[in-house]
């Protein structure tokens, strides 16, 4: 519905900081509805006020544009760590685990007890809990954010339909897809998934159609979090399956009360352990959000747009990350290249039209000192031809020589090359047959006569 920008507020006195601005889409914002309900998101968000909760700023309506102006959080979404760290191998470290759990649920619960301008509750249930909507800062805390399918008392818009699920499926509650009435309860469950995926590094339901999806919610056959990583005490599985009861009256009380109880089972690691963890994951990104965030705090007083930064909903596998090449496909890879020239160069023999060499009626046997290969023992093989050097031109590879008849299926055989033929001597009649004192071959080459020589 909305795309997220990076900002630059600029106020008194040279008062100046960066801001994330949500602006609704053109076409949406022409609608009553969407900016109704895109105005509802943030009076929503205003209303909590928690160190785990993207805080809301302002709201900007300059004619059919709608901006929602929020603190701008320097770190990476959930979603993004956890796909990394599987892409990776790894897992995340129980402790660091559990910080950004205890962070979740902690924001979740001031979302709940949130209460409206009169001090009324608001009754408020974000409904959309998942990876994507949690972004855990370089500074080590974790915050919630996106509000904008929320249920809450007064709102302006209504943001349900009959019959219709808000929500990513894969983390809706049992109740929440069987179209029943949802409460914080609800939000729960949904981070008893989240909770459930960040000790394990897996996803927790998964199927190759909706169907599949909710017959294992319904179902709600869950393993426990230890029989991916026996690491995990008992008291902590027994604390993520309660989360994930189908039943919401046997789940926690509240978030804030699960959270008490993770980290009785593991302590959380310090904010600086956690920051420390986000910038080795997610050095790229924030690497590229730092340059971004150069440009726009250079450029103070630029009228353009915002540069366009990562959306909410950022999906790991849009993101461009830095991955080393495995050397096993480096090694591949020159392999590959260098059978193919092996391969053109041997067919470019194979084609060439063989020189017709001079055979002369003695042959001597070459210097000792001549560096040429041995010729192959083997009464089925040639020797080693020769590669042109215009069969490889103009790579640099030098490539190794290769025997023809190696190439060739073994049913074939190769009938050893002839020795050349010698011509006999004639007898010698008389003096007269040494004038003159040599002949011609079928070359034309001069043959002298031996029982000329001396004469």
């Amino acid at each position: 519905m909305g795309t997220v920008h990076l900002g630059h507020l600029r106020g008194e006195a040279g008062f100046a900081r960066a801001v994330a601005i949500k602006r609704l889409h053109p076409h949406y914002a022409r609608e009553d509805d969407f900016r109704r309900m895109f105005i509802d998101e943030a009076r929503l968000a205003s209303r909590v006020r928690h160190p785990n909760v993207v805080p809301t700023l302002d709201v900007v309506v300059e004619g059919d544009e709608l901006f929602v102006v929020m603190e701008y959080v320097h770190g990476a979404p959930l979603s993004y760590l956890l796909q990394a760290t599987r892409q990776a191998g790894r897992s995340i470290p129980v402790r660091i685990a559990s910080a950004i759990a205890s962070g979740l649920l902690q924001g979740l619960h001031a979302a709940h007890e949130a209460v409206d301008e009169k001090g009324q509750p608001l009754g408020l249930v974000h409904r959309d809990v998942s990876p994507q909507n949690v972004i855990v800062g370089a500074d080590g805390a974790t915050r919630v954010l996106d509000f904008g399918v929320a249920k809450a008392a007064g709102r302006l818009q209504s943001t349900t339909a009959p019959s219709t699920m808000k929500g990513k499926l894969a983390y809706a509650a049992p109740e929440q897809i069987r179209g029943e009435d949802v409460t914080r309860l609800t939000d729960l469950y949904a981070a008893g998934v989240v909770t459930w995926e960040l000790f394990t590094g897996k996803r927790l339901f998964t199927g190759d159609h909706d169907g599949a999806l909710v017959e294992q919610i319904l179902v709600g056959w869950v393993d426990p979090p230890s029989r991916w990583d026996p690491a995990i005490p008992e008291a902590l599985d027994e604390a993520i399956l309660r989360a994930l009861s189908t039943e919401p009256s046997r789940r926690f009380r509240t978030t804030r009360e699960m959270a008490m109880a993770i980290e009785r089972c593991v302590p959380a690691a310090p904010a600086m352990e956690v920051a420390e963890w986000v910038e080795r994951l997610a050095w790229d990104l924030l690497e590229t959000r730092r340059a971004a965030l150069a440009i726009v705090e250079g450029h103070p007083s630029s009228g353009d747009a915002p540069p366009p930064i990562s959306s909410r909903r950022e999906d790991p596998s849009s993101i461009s990350v830095s991955q080393p090449v495995p050397r096993s496909g480096r090694r591949r890879a020159v392999g590959l290249v260098l059978l193919a020239l092996v391969t053109a160069s041997l067919a470019f023999v194979l084609a060439r039209p063989a020189a017709k060499k001079p055979v002369s009626a003695v042959s001597a046997p070459p210097p000792a000192s001549t560096a040429s290969p041995e010729p192959s023992s083997s009464p089925s093989s040639s020797p080693s031809p020769s590669v042109p050097p215009s069969a490889v031109e103009p790579s640099p590879v030098v490539l190794p020589v290769v025997s023809v008849p190696s190439l060739i299926a073994p049913t074939q055989k190769i009938a050893p090359p002839k020795p050349p033929a010698i011509a006999a001597p004639k007898p010698v009649d008389s003096l007269s047959d040494c004038t003159p004192p040599y002949t011609y071959d079928e070359l034309g080459r001069r043959i002298y006569k031996r029982h000329c020589l001396g004469k």
